[in-house]
Formats: structure tokens, sequence, C-alpha cells
């Protein structure tokens, strides 16, 4: 499956000096730190991933990295477009839970702990009960997954957080925002 990811970037940790840059040169330093910093998450968030262009999504973004300063607005609306991506996945593993087990956290954990084998069910609990618990804990925590759409190079999260848009909308010239087509 195929995933629009928004990679944040606080470009003075891209490039020290950017009056020395072109527009496209500084272009690519963002792009190029987007992609390095989210190397590591190789096998965990992508197993492939497009990051010279949007991939999938180049229709809609020619150039794969907006800068915060050419249009604040869109830039703020693109962002929260990934944090709504986030609800959605919260809402959904929360529905899941509800429908199954309740929201009772701690009823489930009692339940969980008590299991006698992995694939064991019963009163609803199966093994995607720890599973749909994990995503809602892991999105909030801010943990970077294929489900979170969004990750902050410059505070290494996966949560965006409103003093995130502050600073955006306080200095826009320091933020990018750079879009990777990744599959997991």
């Amino acid at each position: 499956m195929h995933y629009l990811h928004k990679i944040l970037v606080y470009i003075p940790d891209a490039v020290t000096d950017r009056d020395n840059y072109e527009r496209s040169e500084l272009i690519d330093a963002i792009r190029t730190h987007a992609e390095n910093t989210t190397e590591e998450f190789y096998q965990s968030v992508f197993d492939w991933r497009e990051t010279d262009s949007a991939g999938s999504w180049s229709d809609e973004y020619p150039v794969n990295v907006l800068l915060a300063q050419d249009d604040v607005e869109q830039f703020i609306r693109e962002l929260f477009g990934a944090r709504n991506s986030q609800f959605d996945e919260i809402q959904y593993s929360l529905e899941q839970l509800e429908n199954t087990v309740g929201t009772d956290l701690k009823h489930i954990a009692e339940h969980i702990m008590q299991k006698r084998k992995y694939l064991e069910e019963a009163d609803g609990f199966s093994v995607m009960t720890p599973y749909y618990l994990h995503c809602v804990a892991a999105l909030l925590h801010g943990e970077y997954r294929s489900n979170s759409y969004f990750y902050n190079t410059h505070d290494y999260t996966a949560f965006l957080y409103p003093e995130d848009i502050n600073a955006i909308k306080k200095s826009p010239a320091d933020w990018a925002l750079v879009m990777f087509d990744y599959h997991n």
C-alpha cells in the first residue's frame, strides 16, 4: 500500500547559510535532508519509497518540497491534513476496540494479561485487541509509522503539536514540507 508522507524540515538543520543557495539548490538540500533523516525507518515505516518526486501524488505536488514562506496558510493546511489522517487512524482503532471489547483500559489490560496463548479469542478479544491499543498509543506518542503520514525531522516525532504551527507562523522562512511516496 502507498502512503503520502509529509516530512517537516526546519531549514537551518538542512543548510547553514541559505542565502548562498539558489532556490533549486535549497529545495534539493531540503529534500536530501528529509531523505537522510528518515532513512533509518527503512523496513519499519517503508519498504520502498520515492523521494525525488511525490510519486503517486506528483500531479498534486509537481515539486515535492513546499516552502512555508510561499504560502503559509496552505502549508498549515497540508500539516493539518496529515494530522487529520492520524486522527482518522486513531478513531478507527478506538472504534474497533469499542465494538469488540469496550474502551475501559484497565479491563482490556487485565484481559490481555490473562490470555493463555497468542491466538486465543474470547469475549471479543483477539490478536487484534492489543494491536489496536498499540496503534492508538503509538500515534499519540509520536512514533513514526506507515500510518502516521507525518514526521518532524527537527523534533524527531510523528506528532504535530500546536507549538509547531506557532513556530511556522512566527518564522515561515525556516520551514519546509517534503512529500514522499512510501510503500509498506
